[in-house]
């Protein structure tokens, strides 16, 4: 997908000119294309290897050009003060690659059915971006940088960069369209963590028993399938972003005076943690799908409850480590839920009516913060309402408890400080109050009238529909 904008800026100002006074111009370019290529190839009946390539690609860019005195379009108020052109220059690229080789093999005798699975893949995302501000052009009549008497880095170059590799295997066995087992073991490196600490194992196991199968199952017209399924599984996560483990340097815009001779300064601009690993989750889940009048309306249920542990975020640290946050693998929440949607289709002749009905509730608590009781989850103090704490649901909103407000003899009798006057609301404790009933965070349930159809008209398979 390719994407062109040209847009226009139009200021007043208080210049000799009068109206329309002062234009600005740029161009936006956003390119981007994700391509799929296979190849598969059956070594023997039953036996099949197969390689997959994807590349996902992103291209930005941005020039934004300033002629002379369009300053007063940015302060109009301001007395006329000409000033030279300027502009500024932005371009990124993004791509990721990743490649998957699986070989997979499935056989079937008798009722019983058997595939497993095993792979391989690797997967690479590199960023490249620039940003560049230009000032002093010599004119109004050359908008590209090669104009500009000053070229300065704004935001600076930079490369992001991370890589994930992945070792996977999975078997699935069913006998007589009744009993079903699979099992699933992956073992993933990524990038993002110390050496000591890039790989992680992932296994999970699912089992499910087809009721409606089974011959003592009554026959009818009313409830024409049942199913009951368990899963336990172990995932990860690696989104921390990238060189978190690292102890950075810092060098742009800095110097240090040695022998009255001003030379490039750097230092370590964060706490590197080459200890940080993957936040691991285990979670169990339960459901029971039901099919009534052949198909025509289906009920899924199923309850969840995961656990996550080794939480990637950033904590307070002692200030004498010379930072005040670190990435840390620290704290533990729990989640535990329902989830119920319901299907029918209505007509089933040339006008297709379907309609859908889901609802989900889910309750979270936080288990533990790494030895911190609660925290505030923006500046840190009690300046943000929104309340970290243990034994309670993540991201609770709190308020002040107000007991009155403070007379002039209270004012005269404590201590006078800023927030203490005559008239102001009395705080007796600096802590919040959570609002509404902690712990339950209702979903609201989502119903719509449903799609309508009607049947292929044009005889090439696609039947339009809203």
């Amino acid at each position: 997908a390719f994407t062109r904008t040209g847009y226009e800026f139009v200021g007043w100002g208080t210049g000799p000119e009068t109206g329309n006074d002062f234009r600005g111009d740029g161009q936006s370019y956003d390119f981007s294309a994700d391509v799929t290529i296979y190849a598969a190839w059956q070594i023997i009946p039953g036996l099949t290897a197969k390689t997959t390539f994807n590349v996902d690609m992103r291209f930005d860019r941005d020039d934004q050009f300033n002629p002379a005195n369009t300053n007063i379009l940015f302060n109009p108020t301001a007395a006329y003060n000409p000033a030279l052109a300027s502009g500024t220059y932005n371009n990124s690229l993004t791509y990721n690659l990743l490649n998957e080789n699986t070989v997979d093999y499935s056989k079937s005798w008798d009722e019983h059915k058997l595939s497993v699975l095993v792979g391989y893949s690797v997967q690479r995302e590199k960023s490249n971006s620039v940003n560049l501000n230009g000032s002093n052009y010599n004119n109004d009549e050359v908008p590209t940088m090669n104009n500009a008497a000053n070229v300065v880095s704004g935001n600076g170059t930079g490369i992001n960069e991370w890589r994930l590799l992945s070792q996977f295997a999975r078997a699935t066995y069913s006998f007589g369209d009744r009993y079903v087992v699979s099992g699933t073991l992956r073992r993933d490196g990524s990038s993002r963590f110390g050496s000591l600490n890039r790989w992680a194992n992932f296994p999970s196991a699912s089992a499910a028993w087809i009721a409606s199968n089974e011959s003592f199952f009554p026959q009818n017209n009313v409830l024409t399938e049942a199913k009951l399924r368990v899963s336990y599984g172990l995932s990860g996560s690696n989104s921390v972003g990238n060189y978190s483990q690292y102890a950075r340097m810092s060098l742009a815009g800095n110097v240090y005076n040695f022998n009255s001779t001003n030379v490039a300064a750097a230092w370590v601009d964060n706490l590197g943690n080459p200890e940080l690993t993957w936040e691991e989750s285990r979670q169990t889940d339960i459901g029971l799908d039901l099919q009534f009048f052949k198909g025509r309306v289906s009920l899924v249920t199923e309850v969840y409850n995961r656990l996550t542990t080794n939480m990637l975020q950033p904590l307070n640290v002692l200030w004498s480590s010379g930072f005040g946050t670190a990435n840390l693998n620290a704290g533990e929440i729990q989640n535990r839920g329902l989830e119920i949607s319901i299907s029918s289709r209505n007509t089933v002749n040339a006008v297709k009516w379907t309609t859908d009905f889901n609802i989900a509730m889910n309750r979270n608590k936080v288990l533990d913060l790494g030895g911190t009781q609660a925290f505030y989850s923006a500046g840190g103090n009690n300046s943000s309402p929104n309340l970290i704490a243990v034994g309670q649901p993540l991201g609770m909103f709190t308020h002040n408890i107000i007991d009155g407000f403070i007379t002039q003899a209270e004012y005269n009798t404590f201590a006078q400080n800023l927030y203490s006057a005559p008239g102001n609301p009395v705080i007796p404790n600096p802590n919040y109050i959570p609002f509404g009933a902690p712990g339950y965070v209702p979903r609201a349930p989502g119903a719509v009238v449903g799609s309508w159809k009607y049947r292929d008209i044009g005889t090439n398979g696609d039947v339009p529909g809203t």
